[in-house]
Order: structure tokens, then C-alpha cells, then sequence
């Protein structure tokens, strides 16, 4: 679920990325259009608004193009995240098969000193569950400084 609305945060991102692109598309047809329509405007005149308006469309793109990088990244580190999470859980029970495959097999084995390792590997196993989820919640945050950075960007369009 989570990765799932990583994915519709990044398509909802590109899909905005290029309504601006379309928006400072038809912007720049206007100002042409307007410019065009002005015959007192100096040709050099034009073409300083003209670069300008470049230069600030490919600023916008590349703005946009941080903003997808960032998603990406976030996107990335949660599904690496998650690919840990999964790996302890199956290390968990693997470790719970062996020990209660090892109970009765061999000779003085107390169950006090099962009990004690048992608690230790659930130590250590919430330890590493609350690092994970600590790395899940860096996430989630570097994603929604993305999302605000791109929204702010947007904005002042």
C-alpha cells in the first residue's frame, strides 16, 4: 500500500511536471502571439523576452526533472526498506524453526536457557524492526518535502 501510493505521489508529480510544461508551452505562445501583434517592439527587445522565457522554461524542467529524482529516491529507499523488512521476518522464523527443532534434540538443553535466547533474539530482532521503521518514516518525510518542494514550484508558475 505504501509503495502503491509512492507510485500515485510520482505519477501525480510527472502528470503535473507536465500539465507546467504544456502551461509554459502555451505561455510562451502567447507571448509570442503578443509579441508578434506589437510592431513597435523591437526585434531585439523580442528576443531578450524570448530568451528569457527559455531560460526560465528550462529552469522550470529542471526543477521538475529534481523533483522526479527525488520521488525516485524515495521510492527506491521504501522499497529497499521493505525488501529488509521482508528478510527479518523470514530470518525470525527460520531462527524460531531451528531453536524449536533444537529443543528436543539435544542432550541438557533447559528450557530456562531456551526461553532466555528466545527473549534476546526478539530483542535483537525490535531493535532492528524500529531502525527499519525509522528509515520507512525518513522516507515518507523526503517524500513529502518533494511533493511540497514541487507544489511550491508549481505555485509560483
Amino acid at each position: 500500500a505504501k509503495k502503491a501510493a509512492l507510485r500515485d505521489e510520482l505519477r501525480q508529480a510527472r502528470a503535473r511536471a507536465s500539465e507546467e510544461e504544456d502551461a509554459v508551452a502555451r505561455e510562451e505562445l502567447a507571448w509570442r502571439h503578443e509579441l508578434a501583434s506589437m510592431a513597435s517592439l523591437s526585434e531585439a527587445r523580442w528576443q531578450e523576452l524570448a530568451e528569457r522565457l527559455q531560460e526560465e522554461r528550462a529552469d522550470l524542467l529542471q526543477q521538475v526533472a529534481v523533483c522526479e529524482a527525488g520521488y525516485a529516491a524515495a521510492a527506491e529507499r521504501e522499497r529497499a526498506a521493505d525488501e529488509r523488512e521482508a528478510r527479518l521476518e523470514q530470518d525470525a522464523l527460520e531462527a524460531c524453526v531451528a531453536r524449536a527443532g533444537g529443543l528436543g534434540g539435544g542432550p541438557g538443553w533447559e528450557l530456562a536457557e531456551a526461553r532466555r535466547q528466545g527473549q534476546e533474539e526478539a530483542t535483537r530482532w525490535r531493535g532492528l524492526a524500529e531502525r527499519m521503521e525509522a528509515e520507512l518514516e525518513d522516507a515518507r518525510v523526503a517524500v513529502a518535502a518533494q511533493a511540497a518542494q514541487c507544489e511550491e514550484l508549481i505555485g509560483q508558475r
